[in-house]
């Protein structure tokens, strides 16, 4: 292969220092790889699959600040490296900067907005940066339920709105119980005023003649009470009257 591409191919320096990287006995082999990593860059700054194995170097070699460092630069100049993005998530996560490791997947999503896994593994940092926050929770259920949207046979997130629903429970208040269900009463009500009021003018023209000639009969004794009614309230009066169909 290096016959063919050349020793100077970008992608066979890649590949050659994967399997350098893949033979290293200990962190000494391991340095002197990431040297001649360094050598490639002063050489060639762009070379971005170079960057990667830096960062990959000096992962195993447990420097993690620097690996962070590194991988910051990479997606300054790329920040549409979705792969960088991910790693460098991970990356922090692992030193517990939750802040951070969230910013790096939601980027990530701006990206690949459909990937069901990431929303699975940022509704996972969700509830890792806070068990027992609310509003963290509640970010956590929501990304749960998104990848579940996105693949409906996707087991990770089932099991994840299960566990962090069964969290949120006890979290919820009496009051904050009440107000929702408050709520739920309320737009019920509403969605039926709304659905009476869709179904009207639709069901209209399908009713008998002697049930339309009943409403029209209504209609007109309804008319003229309300006719009657209305020539005793003042001029001034703002009273209006909607009837209903």
């Amino acid at each position: 292969m290096t016959t063919r591409f050349g020793a100077s191919n970008e992608r066979m320096i890649a590949l050659k220092g994967i399997y350098d990287e893949a033979l290293a006995k200990d962190d000494a082999e391991l340095e002197r790889i990431f040297n001649e990593y360094e050598k490639v860059l002063k050489e060639d700054p762009t070379n971005f699959s170079i960057r990667k194995r830096r960062v990959a170097v000096l992962k195993s070699l447990g420097r993690i600040p620097d690996a962070i460092t590194a991988l910051t630069v990479l997606v300054e100049n790329s920040p549409s490296d979705v792969e960088a993005w991910a790693e460098l998530s991970d990356l922090y996560a692992s030193v517990g900067a939750w802040g951070q490791a969230i910013f790096c997947l939601e980027e990530v999503l701006l990206i690949m907005p459909n990937a069901w896994s990431v929303h699975a593994h940022l509704a996972s940092h969700f509830y890792l940066s806070s068990s027992t926050s609310l509003p963290s929770l509640t970010l956590s259920l929501r990304h749960f339920a998104r990848s579940v949207e996105l693949n409906d046979s996707y087991l990770r997130g089932y099991y994840g709105l299960k566990f962090v629903a069964q969290k949120m429970l006890p979290l919820l208040s009496e009051t904050t119980k009440r107000a929702l269900s408050l709520f739920s009463t309320s737009f019920q009500q509403r969605t039926h005023r709304q659905t009476l009021a869709l179904l009207s003018p639709l069901s209209t023209p399908h009713l008998t003649p002697e049930h339309a000639t009943g409403i029209l009969a209504y209609r007109s004794i309804t008319t003229a009470l309300i006719t009657k009614h209305m020539t005793s309230i003042p001029v001034h009066s703002t009273y209006t009257y909607q009837g209903t169909r």
